[in-house]
């Protein structure tokens, strides 16, 4: 009987002891992550968490992207952010969106979430890094989209007009308020802080729409085909010498040119995709890198 008593006493400490670290960890500082621009056309801009509002500077292909952070567009720009495990975000032209929380827990599950300020930003969830992630409106339009796993969507924050959310693949949920609603493809969930949130029919395509398509073809091949970046020194890029690397100020061999615009005629180089012109010069450099994805595998 006694020892029957003194096991009882054994598995309940254990039992205790695993509680509280169980709760230790849940309550543990988070840990800073850091993801990567992948794309770039033209010129946005990055605000850092500790700079004024005001202050703004030229984002950079490969740059860094941390808690805290601002990446805006301008009106002829687009930039598109890569995730640990492969899931892309996409700023279309004339927006804004920022990053209150990119987070690691001790557990390695990675907490985001992305707040959609202005403008119109596109998603591509893959189920790695969906288990903590959230999508923000903020302001009066408050709301917040969670991905179910793998989940493509769209969120538009026009500056004079409802804001909307619209489902193109897998499955998320809306919370608008204290009502939930569920993306059906083909609609859009549409609501204002003087319009109740309702389901209404999608709008066909547009030119950000059709970027984000082309985008996202161009990604996933590369997400196949990639393999580990090498990163460049200097801007002026030349020379693809028939193999899978770039090196600099060799001649220039299979490349396809087009005025001052020379791409590899491969698929790819070394991860970069896309290319774009040095100005006056015969020569090219990336605007397009996408990473292995090395994440954790829950």
């Amino acid at each position: 009987m006694q020892s029957k008593t003194v096991a009882g006493g054994l598995l309940l400490g254990v039992a205790l002891t695993a509680g509280t670290w169980a709760l230790a960890q849940k309550n543990a500082p988070l840990l800073v992550r850091i993801v990567h621009i992948s794309f770039l056309e033209h010129q946005a801009q990055m605000r850092h968490a500790a700079d004024p509002p005001a202050t703004w500077s030229n984002a950079l292909l490969n740059a860094p992207v941390v808690e805290g952070e601002s990446i805006r567009t301008s009106p002829q720009s687009e930039i598109e952010v890569q995730l640990e495990c492969g899931s892309a975000l996409r700023l279309a032209p004339d927006s804004e969106l920022s990053f209150p929380q990119l987070s690691l827990r001790p557990d390695g599950v990675a907490v985001t979430t992305v707040a959609v300020e202005t403008g119109s930003a596109f998603f591509s969830m893959r189920h790695q890094d969906s288990r903590d992630f959230q999508v923000i409106v903020p302001a009066d339009r408050h709301a917040s989209v969670i991905p179910a796993n793998s989940a493509d969507f769209r969120v538009d924050v026009p500056a004079h007009a409802p804001a909307s959310v619209q489902l193109t693949g897998g499955h998320a949920d809306v919370r608008v308020g204290g009502a939930a609603f569920k993306l059906k493809k083909s609609m859009r969930l549409v609501w204002s802080a003087d319009v109740a949130p309702h389901l209404d029919w999608a709008p066909p395509p547009d030119a950000a729409a059709r970027w984000n398509r082309s985008r996202e073809d161009a990604f996933g091949r590369a997400l196949l085909a990639s393999q580990p970046i090498s990163q460049f020194a200097g801007a002026e890029l030349a020379a693809a010498p028939g193999s899978n690397s770039v090196t600099q100020g060799t001649p220039q061999a299979n490349w396809n040119s087009d005025g001052f615009l020379n791409a590899p005629t491969g698929f790819h180089v070394n991860g970069y995709t896309q290319w774009e012109a040095i100005a006056d010069q015969p020569t090219a450099r990336p605007k397009s890198s996408v990473q292995v994805p090395a994440c954790a595998r829950y």
